[in-house]
């Protein structure tokens, strides 16, 4: 139980670094507009980056649940946090083309989503 433990309190440290991201790209909000020469492509970008992090939830879910197996809890809390932070640079990157604030709150909302699949991850230590 305290190797779940472990992974949950490094999942919360994704969701604070992905806050980070989110007040970075709240303070960089539309920087880099004038490159965007189509007016639709905003939600363009909005929809392809939030296929690709639903798309990254479910392979690294798996991909962590594979290597729960063989990694110490270590390493794989390393892992969590990046995973779940991750979702910020998405967030981050969406800001500076468009200044959407709904569009950036949904994609940094996500990296609740993927705390909580950190649950269905069941660390080695845990099944010795």
């Amino acid at each position: 139980m305290r190797a779940r433990i472990e992974l949950a309190l490094c999942g919360a440290a994704g969701v604070a670094l992905a806050a980070l991201l989110y007040w970075l790209a709240l303070w960089a909000q539309g920087a880099l507009s004038f490159l965007l020469l189509i007016s639709g492509a905003g939600f363009v970008i909005f929809w392809m980056l939030l296929l690709v992090s639903l798309a990254e939830l479910f392979v690294m879910t798996i991909g962590l649940r594979r290597l729960a197996a063989r990694w110490p809890v270590r390493f794989l809390c390393l892992i969590a946090v990046g995973y779940v932070g991750f979702v910020g640079v998405y967030a981050l990157l969406y800001a500076l083309f468009v200044p959407d604030l709904r569009g950036i709150q949904i994609l940094a909302a996500l990296s609740l989503a993927r705390w909580l699949t950190l649950w269905l991850i069941i660390p080695v230590a845990q099944t010795k």
